[in-house]
Order: C-alpha cells, then structure tokens, then sequence
C-alpha cells in the first residue's frame, strides 16, 4: 500500500509554504514575532497572520490566525529553538511527537475520511489480486463497503469496514485497514511552515559573506 500518511503531509506542507510565502516579520520581541502579508497600501493584513513565540519553559507557541499548536521542548536558546522545528524535515513523525508533547498527550494526529477511503479502496485491489472474489455476496458487502467510504466519522468507518469483508478473517481485515485515514493535523503541519518560514526571514538578516580579494 502507498505511504498515504506521507503524502497527505506532502500535500498539506506545500500548501502551507505556499500559504506564508509572502509573510513577512511585522512585528517582534526578544522571544515573539508576527508573520502577516503586507497590502499594496502598506499595510499589514490580519488574515492568516502568524504569532509565534519562544515560551519560557522551551517549549514554541504558534497561534494568531490559526488553531494554536505548541512544540515542546527543544533548546534554551530562541533562535536555536526555531531552527529545532522550523529545520526539520520528518514533520510525520518527528514534528508530529513535538507537537503530541506541548499539548500535553492528546493527539496530534486527525482521521481524514478521503485518506481512509483511498486507503480502503487500495486494501480491496490487494485482496482481490490475491484471489479474493467480491462479486461473491457472501464474500464482500458491497453496502458496507460504499458506507464506509462515505463515513463521516471514524468509529462508523470502523464498523462498516468489519461489516463490508464477511469473506476474510477479522485479523487480515484489521491488518490491513488498521488506522487508515489517520494523518498529521494540517494544523500541525501549517504551524511547522509558519516557523521554517520564520527561520528563512531570520536568516536573510545575516550578514552577508563579503569577498574582499
């Protein structure tokens, strides 16, 4: 099967550095910056304005105009601090565990429907290649199977998949449509492009290498 999880991360990732490719530092403090897009009058927008902000107890506070995420905990350091997020790139995992600390063990994982149905409908081609007939009704529920692709909720998605394969043992099913559809929260990941984004604009300060030869 397809690394569904990663490719919603690509997908969600290139949307959000699309998304803050034209912020810029507005506003700022020893530990705290605001990200926000400049109008042609000059004037900063509020839509999709980023706050981000070096806690105290190390951990990184991204808010604004967004659903807030906290990275907890990296270096003492602000600056390193954003570097410790904003530079990494294993946002699936890595990133995704920071963020699962800050906010204190509750998921930073979300169920997305589209993934699980891509997924589900993936699990089917495999099993059929193997021999599985779903035009057998005593084999494969089409109803159930059509439900769970349009479950507006996980736990429903659960049950119509278990409901949907009569034909295969309960282990082969829960082997392969175990956590399907759970994904990185694009908040997470959009809280992640905001700090990189930050890390890019800091580092166009730096002073530039001059070549006195």
């Amino acid at each position: 099967m397809p690394d569904l999880r990663e490719a919603h991360v690509t997908k969600h990732a290139q949307r959000a550095r699309n998304t803050f490719a034209n912020h810029v530092i507005t506003k700022e403090s020893d530990r705290r910056w605001l990200l926000q897009q400049i109008h042609a009058d000059g004037k900063p927008d509020w839509t999709l304005a980023a706050e981000i902000i070096c806690l105290e107890n190390n951990a990184i506070y991204f808010g604004g105009d967004w659903d807030s995420i906290v990275f907890a905990y990296g270096p003492q350091d602000p600056i390193s601090r954003l570097l410790w997020i904003g530079r990494c790139t294993d946002i699936d995992y890595y990133v995704a565990q920071k963020a699962k600390v800050g906010i204190r063990g509750a998921s930073s994982d979300v169920w997305d429907s589209d993934v699980a149905t891509e997924g589900l409908k993936f699990f089917l081609e495999e099993q059929v290649k193997d021999g599985y007939d779903k035009d057998d009704s005593s084999k494969f529920d089409q109803y159930w199977f059509e439900s769970a692709c349009s479950a507006e909720y996980q736990h429903e998605y659960v049950d119509y998949v278990h409901r949907a394969f009569p034909g295969l043992d309960y282990d082969t099913v829960v082997e392969g449509t175990y956590n399907l559809g759970e994904v990185v929260a694009p908040a997470v990941i959009t809280a992640h492009a905001a700090i990189a984004k930050l890390c890019d604009l800091l580092k166009e300060r730096e002073p530039k290498n001059v070549d006195k030869t």
